[in-house]
């Protein structure tokens, strides 16, 4: 996990395996940052169940957190979830 810093937002760069693993470093890296967060997967990036439980254990509040994804089926899975309510959910920055 990457995060980049921009005056618009941070960004955190998610690439591999995204599952329960994930939750303790990103939990880390959003702790460094506030404001608007982007949260960008790899094209390659395969997320699973336990990766959608980590977004939604996310500590959110007064977060702005958008997720780039460039393949649609991946947004699809946010919306039929409903967490697309919580995220905004794109295909590119």
């Amino acid at each position: 996990m990457a995060i980049e810093t921009r005056v618009e937002a941070h960004t955190i760069h998610i690439t591999g395996y995204f599952n329960a693993d994930a939750f303790e470093p990103l939990k880390a890296a959003l702790s460094q940052i506030s404001g608007q967060i982007v949260l960008s997967f790899d094209e390659k990036c395969f997320i699973n169940s336990t990766g959608l439980a980590v977004l939604m254990d996310l500590p959110i509040k007064d977060r702005s957190i958008t997720l780039v994804h460039p393949k649609a089926h991946f947004r699809r899975v946010f919306e039929i979830t409903g967490m697309a309510r919580d995220f905004e959910v794109v295909g590119t920055v």
